[in-house]
């Protein structure tokens, strides 16, 4: 650990952590009719219920109408290459846990340049059928304790743990939705999240010299901070509806992205599979 310190601090830091930091097991939390649970295997029950519930159930035959916009050209297709696949699998970070598959990182890292080319077929196979492999809709889900009462599941946030074969799939895909949308000009200028080159560093210096040129002129200034409730833990993988541009990838790719996930809670013990 200390020859590798300079090129892996993270290594330090987790031996710290684990000799520093002490984990208290999740305590008894409350069921629906009130009473306390007996055992691990109810407390993964408890959270698993909790967790599933607060996913959102949109309203699909409702939807608003959007502004159009006019687009050079439609992402009518997205083309999955070799060497962007193994671009991404020798980016992956080692010291990461593996999926619910138990593929680890480091092999995937390891062995990126024999392995590209079957995952690009397979990764190009799944989008042109709109299928996603079963395996790759599963998470492991471990309770993190936020703040009051520790008995209550809501006060207990989940941290999933996914196929890491599906994330360098949907990077692919997110690469050619934030490319069309770029080229486009589909983004607001006030757009500071996920955006290369831009950050809440960047939103908030845009926002004081806002504020900064109001005060000069004599101007007030009401600012009003709104959150979002469980804003990550309630987004539900359903397919929006088509905009201008998207139309035709989107007729052929929203089975793909509307197939259920699958999650289990696990504290001691584990929960049964529910479906989200």
């Amino acid at each position: 650990m200390a020859q590798n310190i300079k090129t892996n601090p993270k290594l330090f830091w987790k031996y710290v952590h684990s000799k520093t930091k002490t984990r208290h097991p999740i305590s008894d939390l409350q069921k629906e009719d009130g009473t306390l649970t007996a055992n691990d295997h109810e407390k993964a029950e408890v959270l698993n219920q909790f967790f599933t519930s607060v996913f959102t159930k949109e309203d699909l035959s409702n939807i608003p109408d959007v502004e159009k916009h006019h687009v050079v050209k439609d992402l009518d297709g997205m083309h999955i290459t070799e060497e962007e696949v193994q671009k991404r699998l020798s980016k992956l970070k080692t010291s990461k846990s593996p999926g619910p598959d138990g593929l680890h990182p480091l092999i995937l890292k390891e062995t990126a340049d024999i392995i590209a080319y079957p995952l690009m077929s397979l990764f190009q196979s799944s989008l042109d059928e709109g299928v996603l492999p079963r395996d790759w809709r599963i998470a492991h889900v471990s309770p993190i304790y936020k703040k009051g009462s520790k008995i209550e599941a809501g006060n207990y946030r989940p941290a999933s743990l996914t196929s890491i074969l599906c994330k360098v799939l949907e990077g692919c895909v997110r690469d050619r939705i934030i490319s069309h949308m770029t080229e486009n000009n589909l983004f607001s200028e006030h757009q500071h999240g996920f955006m290369a080159g831009r950050s809440t560093l960047t939103q908030l210096l845009e926002t004081i010299e806002y504020w900064s040129e109001s005060l000069d002129e004599g101007v007030g200034v009401d600012v009003a901070y709104l959150d979002f409730q469980k804003a990550f833990d309630s987004v539900r993988p359903t397919p929006a509806p088509p905009e201008e541009g998207f139309q035709l990838w989107h007729n052929r790719e929203s089975s793909f992205m509307d197939q259920s996930l699958f999650v289990r809670t696990a504290t001691a013990s584990t929960s049964q599979w529910c479906r989200v």
